[in-house]
């Protein structure tokens, strides 16, 4: 029995050879996506630290542990678009 077939069963409630532990995922990472790569950026950096992503978004780091909050949004104003 392949995997797929095993999913469905398991979907349908018809006797799966074996239960799956969580739904298969697949995920998209790119370049920025967790701030790697920027002075002074992302979830390492001290309380109070600034940085501006490639999308140019300005964050804060404002907690211990939290990545941070935008502060500073590329199209605030609507003529920049």
């Amino acid at each position: 029995m392949t995997a797929r077939e095993n999913a469905l069963r398991t979907i349908r409630f018809d006797h799966p050879e074996y239960v799956m532990e969580g739904i298969p995922s697949y995920g998209l990472v790119y370049t920025g996506c967790n701030h790697e790569g920027y002075e002074g950026g992302g979830h390492d950096c001290p309380v109070g630290s600034r940085w501006t992503d490639i999308w140019g978004t300005g964050w804060q780091k404002e907690q211990a542990d939290v990545m941070g909050f935008p502060r500073q949004f590329p199209l605030a104003d609507m003529s920049a678009l």
